[in-house]
């Protein structure tokens, strides 16, 4: 048995330990003496136990700390537990008879000092605050938790306490004041602080000023009635309390642990997120409940809640908020050129982190100021920006770009083609600006080098003009140079032409696949916050409209991720292994609550050899292909085969729609095309899936095909590589 406890690691065996101390004093208070030395003896220096232990582990972290500002935190805390050693001490002699209880009395007001100091430390805590778009939300999520919180333990604790005449009751009254507000603290610590940092610690403080909250509460209860006696049940939270800070305090990376993962890191920005949305709840139902059972209505308790209640439907309104401008956020940042939105006064609002790093900039120096700071306009370039400022309020402007030049932070200037696109409301209303600056640098270059090419020609031929005809061999040779810089030129301005048109496209694509959900979401939200909806059901259908376009964003966000990693060779594809059960498994779920998902048959057997193929790009090709199936075949069964073919796995998916136009066959794999650009408002999409399932197949060494079955419909074809 010592070998296996020696054998754990070093808070395994602390947890081990503290469980073995916890049961002991457990058997001490059901099975143990009433002699009053063993009540001081075991009951009292149990706790002076648990107190010296923490102050000996808070001064471990402060002098072991290289941190100045964590030093300084713990250094506080160091004081509170210092504090809170002394009035156990105290409060031990007044026990022995040592010090009258007057005396006592006077020295209980060092709780309160130890948990000011607590308070100061943790404010003097370095914790990052998490990224939010705005301070507003942070600030209105502390309200809703503490307001709720404390009209909680108000309406559950406090108001049996109002009838408090002596002074003995109002210090212990005190202490659960102290101990209230340190809950508030951390679990407002909770709600600020980022969750890449280790939180569960904060989470044990919670329990254990909980433990001493629920400890400070019986022994004030019970002195209302008798005086109280040591051993009981009551010390448990104590006893709780100084545990659970002997086992936050030994972990080593408190404050500044790495980055969660796993259950924890999915779970606790739920909980920061939910949090009070729960408190609210839990308000409420309690005075309900107080209600149904004591049959008295706490009117204060019901007026708070209906006001917390307004408070969180404003705070749902900038959730949501917060959600489609991350969901845009991350649309700008994944282009690989400079790219920025400005609002409808050309200040910037958003810029991507290729804008940034061309410009020498962090985002604290750009954001909230014009665009002509980072932009230099010339007298022309600035009376086409003023132009564009004025058609837009005149619902005039649908595009422009201009060769304008970009300001470096050092100064410095880079030549840029500024391309600007509106991003307008369904009704025409203008949201914002955006745009992008493509670099001209190389450009500049090669018509400088080809400006120097014609410089090299015209003195070959001047001297042509004085020399013989021996050098007419050199000309040539000059001219044929030239030819082909000129043809190189040209090639290049056809790549530049595509490129522009790419980014055109990209740019009305998004102002197209944006502007619809962006609209319906703000009218949802301005509807919801305007109170003309009463009926909860009116409520929760407005939400959940709102939550199908942000649904519809998420799902065009995540393409165009994808689409510009692949652009820029920055998706890698890591091929291994696959049983394609394993994939149609996952497609089966991601169905299962579709109202087509019956017309779906799932023809591949569990004997089917595997495949060579990444999991998540294999998902992505079928869904696209199944999702386009089940938009344009309107009825009939859709079915995914696969058979061996050679060294090959056939993964077929065919349909009874109405098929493909000969036509478009060649083009279907192409990016942005749509083969009925017409259906485009009556059937969602953006020509980007098929694209996408050309690129992930060929990058797994596949291929993709399409053909029209003779009996009707269409049938892709996947070819991907069998293990051997």
């Amino acid at each position: 048995m010592l070998h296996q406890l020696t054998a754990l690691s070093d808070s395994k065996r602390l947890r081990l330990l503290m469980v073995l101390f916890l049961a002991l004093y457990v058997s001490w208070i059901l099975w143990g003496s009433d002699q009053p030395l063993e009540q001081i003896w075991i009951g009292q220096f149990t706790l002076l136990f648990t107190s010296a232990y923490s102050l000996y582990l808070a001064w471990t972290k402060e002098q072991s700390n290289t941190n100045p500002a964590f030093t300084k935190t713990w250094g506080w805390i160091r004081n509170a537990f210092l504090v809170w050693l002394f009035y156990d001490l105290f409060f031990i002699f007044g026990t022995l008879n040592l010090l009258p209880f007057s005396a006592v009395y006077i020295t209980s007001g060092l709780f309160l000092i130890g948990s000011v100091c607590l308070w100061i430390g943790l404010f003097r805590s370095p914790i990052q605050i998490r990224s939010v778009y705005g301070k507003t939300r942070l600030l209105l999520d502390t309200t809703l938790t503490s307001a709720a919180l404390i009209t909680l333990m108000w309406l559950a604790f406090y108001k049996s306490f109002l009838n408090i005449t002596s002074f003995e009751q109002a210090l212990w009254f005190s202490f659960i004041t102290a101990d209230l507000i340190t809950i508030l603290i951390f679990i407002n610590l909770f709600l600020w602080g980022d969750i890449k940092q280790e939180f569960t610690n904060i989470g044990w403080m919670i329990f254990g000023f909980v433990a001493f909250f629920f400890s400070d509460w019986g022994f004030l209860s019970q002195n209302v009635i008798t005086p109280y006696r040591l051993g009981s049940f009551m010390d448990m939270g104590w006893v709780f309390g100084g545990l659970f800070f002997i086992f936050v305090l030994q972990n080593p990376n408190l404050f500044q642990d790495p980055e969660l993962n796993g259950f924890w890191g999915k779970s606790l920005p739920r909980v920061q997120s939910l949090l009070p949305i729960l408190a609210v709840i839990v308000l409420g139902w309690y005075a309900l409940l107080n209600w149904q059972l004591m049959g008295t209505v706490e009117i204060v308790g019901l007026w708070i809640t209906l006001a917390l209640g307004l408070g969180l439907l404003v705070r749902q309104g900038l959730v949501a908020g917060e959600i489609n401008l991350a969901r845009y956020a991350q649309l700008v940042n994944s282009i690989a050129e400079p790219a920025f939105i400005c609002d409808s006064s050309g200040f910037l609002m958003m810029v991507n982190p290729a804008l940034l790093e061309i410009g020498g900039y962090h985002k604290q120096d750009v954001l909230g100021f014009p665009l002509g700071k980072i932009f230099q306009f010339r007298e022309q370039e600035d009376t086409w920006w003023m132009q564009i400022l004025h058609d837009k309020n005149d619902n005039k402007f649908m595009g422009s770009e201009r060769e304008v030049n970009l300001i470096r932070k050092n100064n410095e200037i880079i030549p840029v083609m500024l391309s600007l696109r509106p991003v307008q409301s369904e009704n025409l209303q203008y949201l914002a600006i955006a745009g992008t600056a493509h670099d001209l640098r190389i450009q500049k270059l090669q018509q400088s080098e080809i400006q120097s090419a014609y410089d090299e020609v015209a003195q070959a031929q001047d001297a042509l003009r004085r020399l013989n005809a021996g050098l007419e061999q050199l000309v040539n040779e000059k001219t044929a140079d030239l030819q082909k810089a000129y043809q190189q030129l040209e090639e290049q301005n056809k790549q530049l032409q595509q490129l522009d048109q790419i980014k055109s496209d990209f740019v009305s694509l998004v102002s197209h696949e944006l502007r619809a959900p962006l609209t319906n979401i703000r009218g949802g939200i301005e509807l919801l916050l305007s109170g003309y909806i009463q009926d909860p059901n009116r409520v929760n259908s407005t939400l959940s409209q709102v939550q199908a376009e942000i649904l519809r964003l998420s799902q065009f966000t995540e393409t165009i991720l994808d689409l510009s990693a692949l652009d820029a060779n920055r998706l890698p594809l890591y091929l291994e292994p696959l049983n394609l059960t394993t994939v149609v498994y996952s497609l089966r779920q991601h169905y299962q609550h579709s109202q087509q998902a019956e017309r779906i048959i799932w023809d591949v057997s569990v004997d089917t050899p595997p495949i060579l193929a990444d999991e998540k790009a294999l998902h992505s090709i079928l869904f696209h292909i199944l999702d386009n199936a089940l938009k344009y075949a309107p009825a009939g069964e859709i079915t995914l085969s696969a058979v061996p073919e050679a060294n090959q796995l056939l993964i077929s998916v065919s349909d009874h729609g109405p098929g493909i136009p000969q036509e478009a066959l060649p083009f279907l794999f192409d990016r942005f095309y749509r083969v009925n650009m017409a259906d485009a408002q009556t059937i969602y999409g953006h020509g980007l899936g098929l694209y996408m399932v050309r690129r992930f197949t060929e990058a797994m060494h596949g291929s993709v095909s399409v053909k029209n079955n003779p009996q009707g419909g269409a049938e892709f074809m996947i070819r991907l590589p069998i293990v051997t």
